[in-house]
Parts: structure tokens; sequence; C-alpha cells
């Protein structure tokens, strides 16, 4: 068990590492992906880089980081959710810093979003209502991530009643708001302490 948890969790980090948006931009449009759009080698940024060729390649092989993980642990360890949970966050953590790439990689959303789908669809439709809830009512899309990503290991427990969803869901959400330029400052950007304090004052003079 403990050389196939270490062996394969060596070779999804590895494939996680491989920067298909990188690849596909250079080979259909030449471009140097780092160097357009937002200079992220992610999904996003090779639509905007690299075309729509280029862009729906790497959703189909950010996809298949998410997938083969799954398949691949099902079949060698009998489903063991453990397992299957370690593998697919090593292959998220490689593609958020991928040792091919000098660890600057994509953000990992997409991968996140299809393991959770294939691992916990339920899980992944409260999400994104969540998402969708709080961009449809603040019109701040990185606001409604940072949201969703500290929800997203309580709400992978309340419906898998899985410990392991949860301490995955744990280790997704440090990987995200570690590696979000922005997450450090957002709450200063939308005053979410002063917006509370005020709140709280208010509720406090009407009762």
């Amino acid at each position: 068990m403990v050389w196939k948890l270490l062996f394969g969790s060596a070779c999804c980090y590895l494939y996680g590492s491989i920067p298909f948006a990188y690849l596909f931009t250079r080979w259909f449009s030449g471009k140097n992906l780092i160097e357009y759009g937002s200079g992220n080698a992610g999904v996003a940024n090779a639509f905007r880089a690299g075309g729509l060729r280029a862009g729906y390649l790497t959703v189909v092989a950010e996809l298949s980081k998410a997938l083969l993980p799954v398949l691949i642990s099902g079949y060698y360890s009998n489903r063991s959710l453990t397992l299957t949970l370690a593998w697919v966050f090593c292959s998220l953590l490689g593609t958020i810093y991928p040792v091919f790439f000098r660890f600057r990689g994509g953000r990992g959303r997409t991968v996140a979003g299809w393991a959770t789908l294939f691992l916990s669809p339920l899980v992944a439709v409260a999400i994104g209502i969540l998402w969708l809830t709080v961009s449809f009512l603040f019109k701040k899309p990185h606001l409604s991530f940072l949201i969703a990503t500290f929800a997203y290991p309580f709400i992978s427990l309340l419906i898998s009643m899985k410990w392991p969803f949860f301490f995955f869901g744990l280790g997704v959400s440090a990987l995200f708001l570690i590696s979000s330029s922005k997450s450090k400052n957002e709450f200063e950007r939308y005053r979410v302490f002063e917006r509370l304090e005020e709140w709280n004052w208010g509720k406090g003079r009407n009762a």
C-alpha cells in the first residue's frame, strides 16, 4: 500500500506538471504563453493566446489530469478512497507547481472541478450553485471564488460524510489560497472586514 501511494503520487505529480496549455499554445500559435494575457499557464490564457484549438485541447488535457488518477487508483487499489484522493491531489499539485515549468503553473481550477465532478457530483453541483449565487449577488468573480474555496472542504464533508473528502478539500483550498496572487489582498479590496463591522454595529444599534 505504501509503495503504491508513493509511486503513484510521484507519477501523478509528474503528469500534472506537464504544461499542456503552454505546449498547445506554442504549437498552434507559436506564442510564448507566459508573455501574453495574464501570463498564467492555464486554460483561460490558452484560449486568449493560442485560440480555440489550443484552448479546447488544454481543457481535454486538464480533464485527463483529474480522470487518470481516479481510473488508475480504481484499477490498482480496489477503489481505495484515500489513495484516489491522494493521487488526484498530487496531480493538482503538479498542475499548480509544475517541476517542468519552474513551478509556475496554472490555477488548477479546471483539474479540481473535473476531479470533484468525477468523485462526487453532488459536491460539484453544490459548489457550483454557491459560486454562481455569490457571483450574481456581489458581481465579484474572485470573491465568489474565495467563498467557494473556503466552503469546499465543509460542503465535501456534509455531502459525502467521509473525512478523507474533508481533508482533500482542505488541501485543495489551501493550495488555491496560497497560489492565488489576489487572495491575500482580496478581503481588503472588497472591504470585507469593514462591512462586517458596519453590519454588527448596525445590528447592535437596532437591537
